[in-house]
């Protein structure tokens, strides 16, 4: 109910649009469309019944990211299939590390992407990593 109340907020002041954090579950995707529907009609604004949710998105190629931001970044959840694929794939290197990362990226991208096409890409400097993966 936090969250629901705190887009009702945004959105009774006018706000078009609103950007999640990122997200690596499409369970959890699923749940933020609905929060965002019930605040659309919570919402006193006329405006907010055209409002878009978009979901952020931010690619970790490295087992550290992932770990870092469940363990620091609040309001994200990384699921735990994640963190111990990556985890394991760093023990094989660099390289294994970061083609397992960007497969799971990826297949999160397209996932999410599917449910709600609206995304905001966040890449940390790593435009070619975003280009990957729009291109499929």
């Amino acid at each position: 109910k936090t969250l629901q109340k705190r887009m009702v907020k945004k959105l009774n002041y006018g706000s078009r649009a609103i950007i999640t954090q990122p997200v690596y579950d499409v369970e959890n995707a699923k749940r933020l469309l609905e929060i965002f529907q019930e605040a659309k009609e919570i919402s006193i604004r006329e405006t907010s019944k055209e409002a878009q949710l978009i979901f952020g998105q931010f690619p970790a190629v490295r087992a550290r990211t992932v770990n870092f931001i469940d363990d620091n970044v609040p309001g994200i959840k990384v699921p735990k299939k994640i963190i111990d694929e990556m985890n394991l794939a760093a023990m094989d290197g660099k390289e294994k590390e970061e083609e397992i990362g960007f497969a799971l990226s990826k297949q999160i991208f397209k996932e999410i992407s599917t449910l709600h096409p609206k995304l905001h890409l966040m890449t940390h400097n790593r435009f070619q990593l975003c280009m990957k993966l729009i291109e499929g």
